[in-house]
């Protein structure tokens, strides 16, 4: 939530029991999926658009900022 806070600007919806992260800023409209699969694993999708295109980038960047924060 601080990294999506820190790139994204103003989170729109955070369901902590689903292990959602939604934000629209500048037209860029951002999901974050959070799911727990074992005790010592997690996966995490980050799907990003703007005006319906994907933005892969984009995601990339926030994704690989997460794996920072979780070292």
């Amino acid at each position: 939530l601080d990294v999506a806070k820190r790139m994204i600007g103003t989170v729109d919806m955070s369901d902590k029991a689903e292990g959602w992260i939604k934000s629209e800023s500048e037209g860029n409209n951002v999901a974050i999926h959070i799911v727990k699969q074992t005790d010592k694993t997690v996966e995490i999708t980050v799907s990003a658009r703007k005006y319906a295109t994907p933005r892969v980038q984009f995601a990339r960047n926030i994704l690989a900022n997460i794996s920072k924060k979780l070292k």
